[in-house]
């Protein structure tokens, strides 16, 4: 049965924006030195969509590759020059008729969400703070396993 998962960039680089900003205003609080501010150096802004938008496609290929043998189609941005937040990204699976509810195609699509919202933060630390991409990485691995639980899940109802 020809189900489809959509992800809103505006939304994943919100989370990304808060998961960012507390992560730099935590630290931040601690500094003694306000020249060089933690936040500054880790908060997303509107100026780092292009490289953000470098992470989201990863991401998205990421989410393909999991989806494995259910995977059909996806949609792709038309102008990839263009940082479009209103962009909807459409992840297209082939699954068996009877195995997967409403309840269980929600619940993937979230941990999907959550994966691509904790990789590109696991990305952007990479190059920002290092020492915070792993527990990032390790995170986005998390919710992309839990993803491909529930893809290959064969409960039927």
């Amino acid at each position: 049965m020809y189900r489809e998962l959509e992800f809103k960039k505006g939304v994943v680089f919100d989370e990304v924006g808060k998961i960012t900003g507390m992560i730099g205003k935590k630290h931040t609080e601690h500094e003694s030195s306000p020249e060089d501010s933690f936040y500054e150096r880790v908060a997303t802004t509107d100026d780092d969509r292009d490289k953000l938008s470098q992470f989201w496609k990863e991401g998205c290929n990421a989410l393909i590759d999991a989806s494995g043998r259910f995977y059909l189609e996806n949609s792709d941005a038309e102008n990839e020059q263009i940082v479009d937040m209103s962009e909807i990204w459409t992840l297209c699976l082939d699954l068996p008729v009877r195995t997967f509810t409403d309840n269980w195609l929600e619940s993937a699509r979230k941990s999907a969400y959550a994966f691509l919202y904790t990789f590109i933060a696991a990305e952007w630390f990479s190059i920002t703070e290092p020492e915070l991409a792993e527990q990032y990485q390790m995170k986005a691995n998390n919710y992309i396993l839990e993803y491909v639980g529930f893809i290959n899940k064969r409960k039927l109802v």
